[in-house]
């Protein structure tokens, strides 16, 4: 069996390695595919949950259209976050992780140029 997680599922899977059990419960895992998973959390959920005026108002906006964002306290990134503890694979299983970086043209608007480059981000100048 491959096993297939996409962002906030990486950290997911990271945590249930961490379980007692979970060589045995992994035993039928020979490959992780990794797609943007963030397994040691974020700066940016840091920021999302922050006091900053754009924080509030991006935290109200996703409020009243039904979301929550109580998932961010899970992605808090740095020392004694939830994810913050290594990796630990099973000896039979293989971890592919794939990284995905923004192109110039995902940059274009103010708004994505600013959010991206707030936390090591490299924004283009234009």
């Amino acid at each position: 069996m491959i096993l297939a997680s996409l962002s906030k599922g990486g950290p997911d899977v990271k945590m249930a390695l961490a379980e007692p059990d979970a060589e045995r419960s992994f035993r039928n895992v020979a490959a992780w595919i990794s797609l943007c998973g963030i397994l040691d959390g974020t700066p940016m959920a840091d920021w999302l949950l922050s006091r900053s005026p754009g924080a509030v108002l991006i935290r109200l906006y996703h409020r009243l259209r039904g979301f929550s964002t109580g998932f961010l306290r899970d992605l808090r990134y740095g020392p004694g976050s939830t994810l913050d503890f290594p990796l630990r694979l099973p000896p039979h299983l293989r971890l592919i992780s794939v990284a995905g970086f923004p192109l110039r043209e995902h940059l274009t608007r103010r708004v994505s140029r600013r959010c991206h480059g707030r936390h090591g981000g490299v924004c283009p100048r234009r």
